[in-house]
């Protein structure tokens, strides 16, 4: 089998694994959206709190602060205020003053919550394909990887619902194939994308910051050049790592860090 065909077979099947991917998170998706939602109503009552994170943020109006969130960052909230900001241009509706929200707008700001979310678990399973792939080789390997999360029932379960999960999970994937994509090609502007996509994890859940240490020990546990030959393996990544990559990767990610923390 030629080279060509291999890749046009890998793209159709990875056409089918997303399609596949999709239709398992899009069934369902409208579950609950207007039986009067409230905290104690449905079978993901956090949802309640995303939604009520998002309600400060009034793009039209340049409210830009966040109400904090246990355990979790921020990030997401500005997304999901997006469809909001874009619904209120659209139909002229006025800005939400209060957690008392109208059915039909809680309705629209959950499936356009939960849409994104599915927008994200689909990218987050074309980035495994491309990971596989990268590490491997292999048209396969990269199709079953893919495949497994595409219809692992918890993923699909979580991917039904408007929350940082899934957010968090495709800034990872980020992380990990633009460190794959750094190390091999040795931009530093790669490594500023790696430590931007780690600090928007951070943003989305806290504890996604430790993502950012995958990039230090690939390059840290790198094979040595000819020219490092004479160094162990710990000093030569080292070496490489003060040569340019930490400083790009912590750039990146206390960029976002930040901000995030200055805008509360």
């Amino acid at each position: 089998m030629t080279k060509t065909r291999s890749r046009l077979f890998a793209l159709v099947g990875l056409t089918l694994v997303v399609f596949l991917s999709g239709c398992l998170r899009l069934y369902g998706i409208g579950w609950a959206l207007h039986s009067g939602y409230g905290h104690y109503l449905n079978f993901q009552p956090d949802e309640f709190i995303s939604m009520r994170g998002m309600l400060p943020i009034q793009l039209l109006e340049g409210k830009l602060r966040a109400p904090g969130a246990y355990f979790e960052g921020t990030f997401n909230y500005y997304l999901w205020s997006v469809p909001e900001m874009v619904h209120r241009l659209v139909t002229g509706a006025p800005a939400l003053r209060s957690d008392v929200i109208p059915v039909d707008r809680s309705a629209f700001i959950l499936l356009s919550g939960r849409l994104l979310t599915v927008i994200f678990d689909l990218a987050t399973v074309i980035g495994l394909y491309a990971i596989i792939l990268e590490l491997t080789k292999s048209f396969a390997a990269a199709l079953l990887g893919c495949l497994i999360y595409g219809i692992l029932p918890m993923q699909v379960i979580y991917a039904h619902f408007m929350r940082t999960h899934v957010l968090s999970n495709v800034l990872c994937v980020g992380v990990i194939w633009l460190s794959l994509l750094a190390l091999k090609h040795r931009h530093w502007w790669l490594y500023v994308a790696a430590g931007l996509a780690a600090g928007l994890g951070a943003a989305t859940r806290y504890p996604i910051a430790v993502i950012l240490s995958f990039p230090f020990f690939l390059v840290l546990f790198a094979a040595r050049s000819e020219r490092e030959e004479n160094s162990t393996l710990i000093t030569a990544g080292a070496r490489r790592l003060l040569a340019g990559p930490v400083w790009c990767l912590a750039g990146g990610f206390l960029l976002l860090w930040g901000a995030k923390l200055i805008a509360g």
